[in-house]
């Protein structure tokens, strides 16, 4: 009976365990008796054709079933030789594909048991013989499939199941070798650590995986950098905003991309960095950037955010009670004392937003910090600060609809726990400024008890606010319309009355009658005078905020019933106005002020068109409010409404008109930043709206800025879609031109939008025009056919008409009063540039050395300005300098400007008596509008022409002119002399020039005391005209002493510049003398002034009031006055960084500790990428300098190699890259060689720049890597260095550059090819891999496979072996 006869049924796997335990059967088959190997005879080939023949007959999805069944089956073996011959068979049936190996490797992983050691030994072997055969996905699972299987293995084994391990760690191995290249060592590392997060799951793979984890260790060298921890944004600046400083909400970790074994620095929580953050003033939008914290959050893990506020407010009161010790003088008593209440006001702006918003559960955070306190004793010195802090916070939130009110009353528990004495607090003088937050604690008991009542919160008033609780509540009830405390006492009732409708009320209103005066004020004086005093900004600081919101509101509604009031007539009061104004300036209320400012204000008064109330509001956009801390969003819609004012017809006047332009070129100014460039990106095609139609000063304006601000922003070689659309618009809707001056200083990436074309002045046409046919006919005219003429010309040669009838006649007529009056701002302004066009053409025809004829012709256009008072000087010039000239006709006008300004002493009057009158600090001064109201009494504004009516002998009547309430011709002249510098320094290659502008900045310097922004505006031109400067250091040095000195007077000593520096300025040296050269210890003091300043510490920069300066903060001044210096040094770029580089290294290589040398290369990180390429470029050179030197080292170690007839010295290697890469700062003291310390300096600094690098800057990234780092790099060492300092950067290219991060991996391959084309060997190989695996699993994914395909084609075999699954190459 044959074998298929003994068989029953039709049941295969029945069939094959039958014909398995046949042939194990020893009696029957005899083909064990040997070696399984040799040849079958006849009978055993049958037995395996009826193997495989019961295997065809089964359906493939039952052949799992099958392999469990017949692995199972071999555990009843007892002969090893026969279960070697059984497993011998599968790999033949995959071969002849009636298995697939993947579903056999998986079999012979699950199926086996572990007790059966033949078995389990057997198949693990037959496995490792077989997975080849599988795809790389189809290793991941069996590798996963395996572990899972090793884990659940007993821990405790006998020793008997020694060789079952062996075998089991040998697979292992295998599975994760390399060399053999089963599928990606970086994805077997990532499944293997998001499954096994422990060291180990098992003891058997103690023996692979940490060995296998450790090698990935390079690749974490090579992406993360060492210190990022001790690293520190500059708050405000362009680069601020970017993805490296986010951390993850829940954890406080920095983001990682990979399953690595990252630092423990690295995934350690961030609280100490965010913390430091957190206390810098303005860095509220920092903070909702680093946690990604959203407008209007839905769900948002609020516990962080409360744990770290109350961590911080410790933090600030540990900080107070050891700063005031009792031994300081009065003055460092004061200065700290001011440092400390700025900390403190900034800390309670953050948490009295944070809780409106949902960030913060204010219940939580009061109980987190209630608990941490207790943790504490002795808060005496700061308790009254943290108490004014509970009272804005707990006191706003109270006045909004709050969930559960009732949660906050253990805030009384804080009281109990900090104010411990038991003899009541007094009530303090009245006069005493700080009497509000002395009886902070007092006011928010009042506001609880009147909140919720005396029930809900049950706790007795603490025996120590007894007293001043019962002054606060006799007040309270005092209180009654119309009365107005003139006493710091008045605004601790205001804000414990706050809660109460009734008092509440009458005390606001009270103040705003304060304010306004009677009716009767406002008559025609001298019978009408309204109040001029504003509140004070201390009264106002007093303040909480649900208070001054109330009053901010309240104030809004007092102009807007002016506006319908009055007309015609007076503004309302100098007093309402300025107390408003200071208000837009409170930090807590900035959004909401100025929102209300644009959304109701100025809608109200324009609906009204209460003309007197407009120029007032415009005057306070041109002159009062600080722009630079106005959100973006709100200052392109008041740009926009400005430049619809720009519009308006016959019924604006000239005043109104001029403080409208001051204020749109104001606007157009704050435009030149960062932050503005993502609002204009935001707005689309939208940006059109802020190009008008008839503005070329304007619009010529907002072109430069936005060159200006593209440069200093590092985008002018990347332009945003919003460049286009606003540089077309330009193009299309002016068809500018520009010299071939203006074009050579703009980024190249607008010259292509403006034609390289000067205006010909030299036409005669316009000389011919004015003289044969204007003039003439002019003359023959009646007033009334003038005014007709004029109304409708487009010839708009007035102004050339009234200056030729000076030169001839000395005197104009009425005709010409006539006409003035009967033409609009708009016809005025066209008129002012064909004047312009004219006195320049006329004057580039005339004999250079015809200087009588010029001073008599300016002398003409100064009668204009000044005696008859039709031609506004701001205005000329403003118009002269934006006309676009040849170089000739430039020269020409730029020296009419300069004997116009200063050959008549009219103007220079005017600022001097300004400069000596009225203060800069209007926010700070008594009654601003008085002192301004005296230079008016001496020189009055005469924008109705009134000089041309008293010389013609008319006396005015009908409608008064707009009285001025902060705008003068020296304020106005500001903006324009902005405009005036740039402008000659885009001609200082002409003759003349510089000695031009150095003379004006030495006359008209001192009104740069009023510029709002110095020193951004000093930063900004030395950057954008760095080229043009470059050869001429006088004019530098002049234009910053001018500046900075007029500032000088009112600013602390010490708040910009250096000793060293100022001693340069004040240093009086010809133009031709030696360039002064700084030794390395001057910039050694500037950069200990500047890590002191980001490590918070006491330094050489004052505090300032930073809502009234252009900064945000310490740093932000610290990081743009050093820029400033180095750009004003009289050295090339290349020297002063090199010297800059060489000061930071001497003293680095000095340190021992981690954080002092991160904060110093942070510190000359953040600097660099705010200067120029030609600056930061030397960082690169040097990185370049370093790759040379270690090709030159390794070519060096080679020589000694094959001298030495092969065998390698002992001594330290050049560079100890591979597992040695990361930048161990703190093992600087085990290297000998000062030159691999110093490659790592460079390196770490490199890393840091592009930590720090704006937007614009990280795009020119792979260009940097093409055209600089790519043709030195040839080597494997030099490569990894490279790979080293790109690769903390890769995570924010691929959030914020993605295009970019493909181009940068398309050369690192290619790179990578020309190193395999150079190197014999590459000791690196596995790190190169994971790098590139990493590139492509974590960012890049399929992106450019078929640009690469060349490249990798073209690589060794070891490589392309590695990097084929990249590839999805074939097996």
């Amino acid at each position: 009976m044959t074998t298929n006869q003994t068989v029953q049924g039709d049941d295969p796997i029945g069939k094959l365990k039958t014909y398995m335990t046949e042939v194990m059967n020893p009696h029957q088959y005899t083909i064990f008796s040997g070696s399984y190997v040799k040849p079958w005879s006849a009978k055993e080939a049958e037995t395996v054709t009826e193997i495989e023949q019961t295997i065809l007959k089964l359906p493939s999805d039952n052949m799992d079933t099958l392999l469990s069944a017949y692995i199972r089956h071999l555990t009843t073996c007892r002969n090893h030789t026969q279960v070697e011959f059984f497993f011998s068979l599968l790999p033949i049936l995959v071969k002849k594909h009636m298995l697939n190996a993947k579903t056999l490797c998986n079999a012979l992983i699950t199926y086996p048991p572990f007790e059966s050691e033949r078995v389990w030994c057997v198949g693990l072997r037959t496995l490792k013989s077989e997975i080849k055969a599988v795809d790389y996905k189809g290793c991941r699972d069996l590798l996963q499939h395996f572990l899972s299987r090793i884990t659940a293995l007993p821990r405790h084994m006998p020793f008997a199941t020694e060789y079952r391990v062996t075998t089991t760690i040998e697979v292992l191995k295998y599975l994760l070798d390399r060399d053999v290249c089963l599928l990606p060592a970086y994805m077997a590392q990532t499944e293997i650590a998001l499954k096994y997060k422990s060291p180990a799951a098992h003891w058997i793979l103690d023996a692979v995986l940490p060995a296998f984890h450790l090698s990935f260790r390079p690749l974490v060298d090579a992406i993360s950098m060492p210190g990022r921890c001790y690293l520190r944004p500059v708050i405000s600046t362009s680069a601020s905003h970017n993805y490296l400083w986010k951390v993850q909400v829940e954890t406080l970790e920095f983001p990682r991309k990979g399953a690595l074994p990252f630092d423990k620095e690295v995934s350690m929580p961030q609280k100490d960095f965010l913390i430091q953050v957190f206390r810098q003033p303005f860095s509220r939008d920092m903070v909702m950037h680093i946690l990604s914290l959203e407008k209007k959050p839905t769900r948002y893990p609020t516990q962080v955010l409360e744990d770290l506020s109350a961590d911080a407010v410790i933090r600030l009161m540990e900080e107070s009670e050891s700063m005031l010790s009792d031994d300081l003088s009065i003055g460092e008593l004061e200065t700290r004392t001011a440092w400390l209440e700025g900390q403190w006001h900034h800390m309670s702006c953050l948490l009295t937003y944070f809780p409106l918003h949902g960030f913060v559960v204010l219940s939580n955070f009061t109980r987190c910090l209630f608990e941490k306190l207790r943790c504490f004793q002795g808060f005496r010195k700061s308790r009254t600060e943290l108490m004014w802090l509970l009272l804005q916070v707990c006191g706003n939130a109270l006045s909004h609809t709050l969930e559960h009110p009732e949660r906050i009353v253990h805030c009384i528990d804080i009281f109990n726990l900090l104010f411990r004495e038991h003899e009541p607090l007094p009530v303090p003088d009245a006069g005493d400024t700080k009497a509000a937050k002395k009886m902070a604690a007092a006011s928010f008991v009042v506001l609880l008890i009147e909140k919720l009542g005396e029930k809900v919160v049950k706790r007795p008033v603490p025996k120590i606010l007894v007293n001043q609780v019962i002054f606060i509540k006799s007040m309270v009830s005092k209180a009654s319309p119309g009365r107005w405390f003139d006493s710091y006492l008045t605004a601790v009732v205001m804000n414990a009355a706050s809660l109460q409708q009734e008092p509440h009320l009458a005390l606001v209103s009270g103040f705003g009658d304060q304010l306004t005066g009677p009716p009767s004020a406002y008559s025609t004086p001298p019978h009408g005078t309204p109040p001029t005093k504003p509140c004070s900004l201390a009264f106002l600081d007093s303040l909480t905020v649900h208070v001054r919101v109330s009053l901010l509101v309240h104030l809004v509604g007092l102009i807007g019933q002016h506006s319908a009031q009055y007309q015609r007539g007076l503004p309302p009061s100098p007093a309402l106005l300025e107390t408003y104004c200071r208000l837009l300036h409170s930090l807590e209320t900035e959004s909401f002020g100025i929102k209300l400012f644009h959304s109701t204000v100025l809608s109200t008064v324009f609906r009204h068109r209460s003309m007197p109330t407009l120029n007032a509001l415009i005057e306070m956009v041109a002159y009062h409010i600080r722009l630079h801390h106005v959100q973006p969003h709100y200052r392109t819609n008041l740009l926009a409404n400005i430049f619809q004012e720009t519009t308006m017809g016959p019924g604006s006047s000239n005043q109104l008109f001029l403080n409208v332009e001051a204020a749109a070129l104001r606007l157009i100014a704050s435009c030149a930043c960062a932050e503005m460039h993502k609002e204009f990106g935001r707005l689309g095609s939208d940006i059109k709206l802020f190009v008008i139609s008839d503005g070329d000063e304007l619009n010529r304006s907002l072109a430069l800025t936005v060159a200006r601000g593209l440069h200093v922003s590092g985008c002018d070689r990347h332009a945003s879609a919003w460049v286009d659309v606003i540089m077309r618009t330009l193009q299309n809707s002016m068809n500018f031109t520009w010299s071939e001056q203006v074009l050579r200083c703009m980024p190249q990436s607008l010259q292509d939008y403006f034609p390289l074309c000067a205006t010909q002045l030299g036409k005669l046409n316009l000389l011919e025009k004015v003289e044969k046919e204007e003039w003439p006919a002019f003359q023959a005219m009646s007033a009334e056919a003038a005014v007709s003429h004029f109304k409708v010309s487009t010839s708009y040669t007035f102004f050339c008409l009234m200056w030729k009838q000076l030169l001839e006649t000395g005197c104009l007529t009425t005709v010409y009063l006539r006409v003035i009056e009967s033409i609009t701002p708009l016809q005025i302004s066209h008129h002012i540039r064909t004047f312009c066009d004219y006195l320049v053409t006329v004057h580039s025809q005339k004999n250079q050395n015809a200087l009588e004829e010029l001073e008599k012709s300016l002398a003409a256009v100064s009668d204009m300005v000044w005696k008859y008072d039709v031609l506004p000087l701001d205005k000329f010039v403003l118009v002269m300098v934006m006309r676009n000239y040849d170089t000739n006709a430039s020269r020409k006008a730029f020296f009419i400007v300069q004997l116009l300004l200063l050959k008549n002493n009219e103007f220079r009057k005017r600022v001097n008596f300004f400069v000596k009158t009225v203060s800069p600090y209007y926010w700070l001064a008594e009654d601003s509008y008085v002192e301004h109201h005296e230079y008016l009494q001496t020189f009055p504004e005469n924008l109705r022409f009134e000089g041309l009516a008293r010389a013609v002998g008319e006396i005015r009547t009908g409608e008064p002119a707009l009285q001025p309430y902060l705008g003068n011709v020296c304020l106005r002249f500001l903006p324009v002399f902005d405009l005036l510098i740039h402008r000659m320094m885009e001609m200082l290659s002409v003759t003349g020039i510089e000695k031009s502008l150095i003379t004006i900045l030495d006359h008209l310097g001192q009104l740069y005391r009023f510029h709002d922004q110095p020193v951004l505006f000093l930063y900004s031109t030395l950057h954008y005209y760095e080229n043009a400067l470059a050869t001429h250091p006088h004019v530098k040095k002049k234009m910053v002493a001018a500046v900075i000195n007029a500032q000088q007077l009112c600013r602390p000593k010490g708040w910009c510049l250096s000793t060293l520096f100022q001693n340069y300025l004040l240093k009086a040296e010809p133009a031709t003398a030696n360039c002064w050269v700084p030794p390395l210890d001057y910039y050694t003091a500037l950069l200990v002034k500047l890590v002191k300043t980001f490590q918070g510490h006491d330094t050489g920069f004052p505090h300032l009031d930073w809502r009234f300066v252009e900064f945000s903060n310490s740093t932000d001044l610290a990081v743009h006055c050093t820029c400033l210096e180095l750009l004003a040094l009289p050295c090339d770029g290349e020297r002063v960084v090199t010297d800059l580089l060489e000061a930071m290294i001497a003293n680095v290589m000095k340190m021992s500790d981690e954080e002092s040398v991160i904060s110093w290369i942070n510190a000359v990180a953040s600097v660099l990428v705010m200067l120029p390429e030609t600056y930061w470029g030397v960082l690169m050179n040097r990185i370049i300098d370093c790759l040379h030197a270690m090709a030159v080292e390794e070519a060096a170690a080679e020589s000694t190699v094959a001298a030495s007839n092969g065998t390698p010295m002992e001594e330290e290697p050049a560079i100890e890259l591979g597992r040695g890469i990361k930048v161990n700062l703190l093992g600087w003291s085990k290297c000998t060689k000062p030159v691999v310390i110093r490659w790592r300096i460079c390196l770490t600094m490199a890393r840091c720049f592009w930590h720090h690098s704006t937007i614009g800057q990280l795009s020119g990234l792979p260009d940097v890597v093409r055209h600089r780092l790519k043709p030195v790099v040839k080597t494997e060492r030099q490569f990894l260095f490279v790979l080293q300092m790109l690769g903390p950067s890769l995570q924010r290219m691929n959030e914020e550059r993605t295009r970019c991060l493909i181009d940068l991996v398309q050369e690192l391959h290619r790179m990578l090819l020309t190193v395999d084309k150079q190197c014999k060997h590459l000791d690196y190989l596995d790190m190169f891999c994971d790098y590139l695996y990493h590139l492509k699993y974590m960012y890049v994914g399929e992106h450019s496979k078929e640009k690469l395909e060349e490249v990798f084609n073209s690589l060794r075999p070891s490589i392309q072996a590695r990097l084929r699954f990249m590839m999805n190459a074939s097996r």
